[in-house]
């Protein structure tokens, strides 16, 4: 009986793998109505037959011949899969996200996620990994944009091939186009440092003096409630760049 379930088991998984024609990532979560210790020894027998490749525990590549051999697994998409696998609510950040906001025009080598919980993963088919921590609520529901947006905010000093000034400028051009939603940054900023608040409504309030329509009221009170009055945040090259720093208390 056991083998006969074994054997349907491993029968849907072959069938399954062989109809996505090729250069596809598979999990054991791939097959989550099925059971999972069937679902192994399946990927397992199939690695070991040779038409599976396995990346690491729990990923298996099935390749797709091409004019130039056998297709190559994808590090990115290898990065996700694990990440999927065990369960870890992830997005893309770093240089990725910078340029997707025309931060930056450079591009890391490294593949850059964030994630909810720290990954020991430095590499991934020897490609660089690296991986930012944030809270679960300050990813869930969020967008690419925003959260790249906040980020930029973390790591204003430290973006490569631009200046705090220059970020600033483009971050407030998102807000002015509305390519990016004022509000929905205050509520995902309470999870933020302070200092990444402080800039966010110092950012804000610059903008409201040019263009108040894109700007509520309501929602820079809200931030200015979360911040402590009287500290100071130290932040070099980002206060000149915005115009009311001293009410937000940036130096």
């Amino acid at each position: 009986m056991n083998r006969s379930r074994n054997h349907s088991v491993a029968h849907h998984v072959l069938t399954r793998i062989l109809k996505s024609g090729g250069d596809t990532l598979w999990t054991y979560p791939d097959f989550n109505n099925l059971e999972m210790t069937s679902v192994a020894a399946a990927l397992s027998r199939l690695h070991r037959a040779g038409k599976l490749q396995r990346i690491r525990r729990g990923i298996y590549y099935y390749p797709k011949m091409t004019a130039f051999g056998e297709s190559k697994p994808n590090p990115e998409e290898v990065v996700d899969a694990i990440f999927r696998a065990s369960k870890i609510s992830t997005m893309e950040g770093g240089s990725t996200s910078y340029n997707r906001l025309g931060i930056t025009t450079q591009i890391s080598g490294a593949i850059h996620r964030v994630a909810d919980r720290r990954v020991h993963l430095s590499s991934i088919l020897n490609v660089p990994v690296r991986i930012e921590v944030r809270s679960h609520d300050s990813i869930v529901g969020i967008t690419p944009e925003e959260r790249g947006f906040l980020d930029a905010l973390r790591n204003l000093t430290r973006i490569p091939d631009t200046t705090p000034g220059a970020v600033l400028e483009r971050l407030g051009h998102h807000l002015k186009s509305k390519t990016v939603s004022f509000e929905r940054l205050v509520r995902y900023a309470r999870k933020e440092p302070p200092r990444v608040r402080a800039l966010l409504g110092a950012l804000g309030d610059s903008v409201l003096n040019t263009d108040s329509k894109c700007i509520n009221f309501k929602s820079l009170d809200k931030l200015r409630s979360t911040l402590n009055p009287l500290t100071t945040y130290k932040l070099k090259g980002a206060a000149r760049s915005l115009t009311p720093n001293a009410y937000w208390r940036l130096a």
